[in-house]
């Protein structure tokens, strides 16, 4: 039997599902404020970044001490889904010359829908104008989901996803996505053909049942699963992609394994990868899911992460925050913040401020927002969340974040399914 690297995960890119009050999902952690008594970033040098993504180690750079955020574009709309589209998770990369690429899932539905593809759209710095859109990855009979692009040394970029496809097996609907890469070498004008990042993993399994509550193969090996929702960073020669991952979700055993964090890590510019699981041994009590993995230095890294309590990886819970000091043999436990969010997005900007961007759910569970929250301490403390839309009734975010050559925020996510949008930000930093 193949070795089990990590333990039990779902699909989880659908809308969120509440679970149990709001009272009990945030009291699953300490709140926000022990994030300043016990994340220490004393001997974390700023990072400068590189073309490449890279970070050289700056202690005297100065560090801000006040910022704000003034809407300098309204929110404009990149892409309306047409009649019987869904359009959903964006994200938005500079490219050298200037211009933005922003890849969003285009299907039918927002489930598991074999017709899923990946769509590009590339356009000015300001958002004025987009070229047509373009299919980039569409494998056929699976839907390909929550894309993500990082620049590689090469100047290549690099597209990860990750392809879901149900399989019916005589004991019901098994559900199998693995995460993938693809590379451009033209500026995202196309990419090759994708690759599967998880080695000895498939996305077919003749003969799958389930075997003492979780799900097997033909010859009795677990069903093991990855996905992701945020880019490769770099950390030194090393390219770092988060992802989650273990076992096919049984839906029917409310006490299956909760999913676990890795990093899977590339020596080759995204060539081969092997995993380095983030703590399994930390909160196993507790879905962890969508990662998003920010690098300070070489050694100090940063991460949020989408939480969920319970017998399913859909219920809501709050946005969690780990921290390491060296590079990733050990972490901090997990810390929380005092509100729900998924599939956060972290960013170094120029100035020197983090942000962290999210969807974001009220206290009722059923209404949602498009939201981000700053740290001028290297992610010691955070301030309270400034929220883009008006509250909804409705799936929005999954947001990605650009700094434009000026210094100005763009910001960019989906709305209802029926539109990926934008917005810009001026950021005033005060030293």
């Amino acid at each position: 039997m193949r070795a089990l690297a990590l333990a039990l995960v779902t699909f989880l890119a659908g809308c969120p599902r509440g679970g149990g009050s709001p009272a009990d999902i945030l009291d699953t952690v300490p709140p926000a404020d022990v994030l300043a008594d016990e994340v220490s970033t004393g001997d974390v040098a700023d990072g400068v970044p590189l073309e490449d993504g890279s970070t050289e180690v700056a202690p005297d750079a100065p560090r801000p001490v006040a910022v704000a955020f003034v809407v300098d574009r309204e929110p404009f709309v990149i892409h309306a889904a047409g009649a019987g589209e869904h359009v959903a998770f964006p994200d938005v990369l500079g490219l050298q010359d200037g211009r933005s690429l922003v890849v969003f899932r285009q299907a039918a539905v927002h489930g598991v829908d074999p017709t899923g593809r990946i769509v590009g759209r590339c356009g000015d710095a300001e958002g004025l104008a987009w070229s047509d859109p373009v299919t980039l990855v569409d494998l056929p009979g699976i839907d390909d989901r929550d894309p993500s692009l990082a620049r590689l040394a090469t100047g290549d970029l690099l597209l990860s996803y990750f392809p879901s496809l149900s399989q019916a097996t005589v004991d019901g609907t098994l559900s199998v996505h693995q995460v993938f890469v693809a590379r451009s070498t033209d500026g995202g004008a196309s990419f090759g053909a994708p690759a599967q990042v998880p080695p000895d993993e498939a996305m077919d399994y003749p003969g799958a049942h389930l075997a003492d509550g979780l799900w097997v193969d033909g010859d009795g090996d677990p069903v093991i699963v990855t996905a992701c929702s945020s880019p490769a960073v770099r950390a030194g020669g090393r390219l770092l992609l988060p992802a989650y991952g273990g076992n096919s979700w049984n839906r029917a055993d409310p006490d299956a394994p909760r999913s676990r964090l890795t990093l899977f890590v590339s020596d080759d510019e995204g060539v081969t990868w092997s995993a380095l699981p983030v703590a399994p041994e930390l909160s196993p009590e507790i879905w962890l899911q969508e990662p998003s993995l920010l690098v300070l230095d070489e050694r100090h890294w940063l991460m949020h992460l989408r939480t969920a309590a319970g017998g399913s990886p859909g219920n809501a819970g709050p946005l969690w925050q780990t921290r390491t000091a060296d590079g990733g043999e050990t972490w901090e436990p997990y810390t929380g913040f005092p509100f729900v969010g998924h599939a956060p997005y972290l960013v170094r900007l120029s100035s020197g401020v983090l942000l962290s961007a999210f969807r974001e759910l009220d206290a009722g569970l059923d209404h949602a927002n498009v939201s981000f929250v700053a740290s001028l301490d290297l992610g010691a403390t955070w301030g309270e969340p400034v929220r883009i839309r008006a509250w909804e009734a409705t799936e929005v975010g999954y947001p990605s974040i650009r700094e434009l050559d000026d210094g100005r925020v763009l910001v960019v996510y989906y709305v209802g399914g029926t539109s990926i949008e934008g917005v810009i930000y001026r950021v005033e930093a005060t030293y």
